[in-house]
């Protein structure tokens, strides 16, 4: 058992940056077989076995991530800040794993929705760990949030272009290009009627650019990053001041 201590606060002491590296690539390699599953798979023999294979891929997420929490935790001897999101997280997959299993008043959870949110939910916590990354190099914040913007606009492009976004034929690359920046940009325009020629996925999507692009990719992802990883440096704190046009560095937490 001390050796298993040990071992565990050797790992999580000088090599937690690697365990959290490796949990991002495995949820993202979930997140994009999640997609494909519900957005771009149209033969239902095909859709069963991507299906059990989200399926899996769920609860070894929830495994990895309950065992690197309740470590951590257990390594430091007490829940920090940065130990906040990996209860939260643990705490909604069991959530889900029990609704699955037991059913019950918790029925309504069981629903395969429930469980492509927990997949996404712990890619954005990995993401949110790592996203920063910008750090180790010297960016414009103004040139910055442009290019992130961007970035979100060509990403929506790819889902909107999926063949299980819309409910007839799928959209052009122009017409989806088009929809991801009006939603990003909160415009409103739009090229067919999202409400009857668009699935539960392709509104999700529009609904997720909306929201993101309304907050602004930027002050979204340094929300996450900061309560994810518990606070933001120096570096950090400078830029997002300017990207919020505070004077006071004080302030940008607050803001």
């Amino acid at each position: 058992m001390d050796s298993f201590f040990s071992f565990l606060k050797f790992i999580f002491r000088y090599h937690n940056k690697v365990v959290d590296q490796v949990l991002f690539y495995i949820s993202l390699i979930c997140t994009i077989t999640m997609v494909l599953h519900v957005g771009y798979i149209t033969d239902p023999e095909l859709a069963r076995y991507t299906e059990t294979t989200v399926v899996f891929m769920y609860y070894g997420l929830f495994l990895f991530e309950a065992i690197r929490t309740f470590s951590s935790i257990l390594v430091a001897r007490r829940i920090n800040v940065s130990h906040y999101s990996g209860v939260v997280v643990t705490a909604y997959f069991l959530l889900i794993t029990l609704a699955r299993f037991t059913g019950g008043f918790l029925e309504n959870f069981a629903k395969d929705e429930w469980l492509y949110l927990g997949i996404f939910i712990m890619f954005i916590s990995e993401l949110s760990r790592s996203s920063l990354f910008f750090d180790n190099f010297y960016f414009n914040p103004t040139i910055l949030f442009v290019v992130s913007f961007l970035g979100l606009i060509v990403l929506g492009s790819f889902l909107l272009m999926l063949p299980r976004t819309t409910i007839e034929a799928p959209l052009s690359f122009v017409d989806a290009f088009f929809m991801a920046t009006s939603a990003v940009c909160i415009t409103g325009l739009t090229v067919t009627d999202i409400s009857t020629n668009f699935s539960v996925f392709g509104q999700s999507v529009i609904m997720a650019l909306i929201q993101i692009g309304g907050l602004g990719i930027m002050t979204f992802t340094g929300f996450f990053g900061y309560f994810f990883s518990g606070g933001f440096s120096f570096k950090n704190q400078l830029m997002f001041g300017e990207i919020l046009g505070e004077d006071k560095l004080n302030s940008v937490i607050s803001t």
